[in-house]
């Protein structure tokens, strides 16, 4: 493992290089075992899937979403989802598109699934033609994602997590690691939203990625408080 330590004047970005036999030593020091592993389905009504996400709804359920159509951008690619009760996983169904009108459909990407501390969960995504054009929407459940709120967009500026989860701090307070990236497709750049522990009132949180391109950024926490970004690289390492 090599880990190469460059300072800037707001950020200290990390490179980490990690070997697939470190890992596995890892495991193996720590037990790592498999409890379970099984697909979701067989068989589905779309041709590809990508982007899954998974949320703990009870003791004895969890929900998984994702994307899924006939390739990623196509226009008919939706948000899907399967709750695994007891051990065993639903037909997925469909809880979200990019209808606009009866003549205009964009595709969905990265779905989120977040349920907050005050029971309500939420169920963020994009839609949009690609990455570079696209803009964020959610729905929220008060039912476990039994039944889904319309649809609804956040205020220009704003995408809600771009890929990985939120986290709801002490002060009740969520954080949403987020991203963009240049219509040229040549800056990759991260940022943090933050909003009330009701999801209203957002903040965004600008963060300098010096001469890094990175976006997709996920947040580690710690017992002491700590918070970690770790994000996706266009030099092909994870960037801290």
């Amino acid at each position: 493992m090599l880990f190469l330590g460059i300072k800037t004047p707001r950020l200290i970005l990390i490179i980490s290089m990690l070997s697939i036999g470190f890992f596995q030593s890892k495991a193996q020091k720590n037990n790592v075992q498999i409890i379970s592993s099984k697909y979701i389905f067989e068989t589905a009504p779309f041709d590809a899937c990508h982007a899954s996400t998974l949320v703990e709804l009870d003791k004895n359920s969890v929900m998984s979403a994702w994307f899924g159509g006939k390739h990623e951008g196509s226009n008919d690619v939706s948000i899907w989802a399967s709750v695994n009760h007891n051990g065993k996983w639903s037909l997925p169904i469909e809880i979200a598109d990019g209808i606009q009108n009866d003549s205009l459909r964009f595709p969905c990407w990265n779905p989120v699934l977040f349920k907050a501390k005050n029971g309500i969960l939420y169920l963020h995504y994009k839609v949009g033609p690609n990455p570079r054009a696209w803009w964020a929407e959610y729905k929220t459940s008060n039912n476990n994602g039994k039944t889904w709120s319309d649809a609804k967009k956040l205020a220009e500026g704003f995408l809600g997590p771009i890929k990985n989860k939120p986290i709801q701090i002490k002060n009740g307070e969520i954080l949403y690691p987020s991203s963009t990236e240049s219509l040229d497709e040549k800056k990759w750049i991260i940022h943090i939203e933050k909003s009330d522990a009701k999801g209203k009132n957002w903040r965004k949180i600008n963060i300098d990625c010096d001469t890094f391109g990175v976006i997709q950024p996920s947040i580690l926490t710690y017992p002491n408080g700590k918070l970690q970004l770790l994000c996706r690289s266009r030099q092909n390492v994870i960037i801290e």
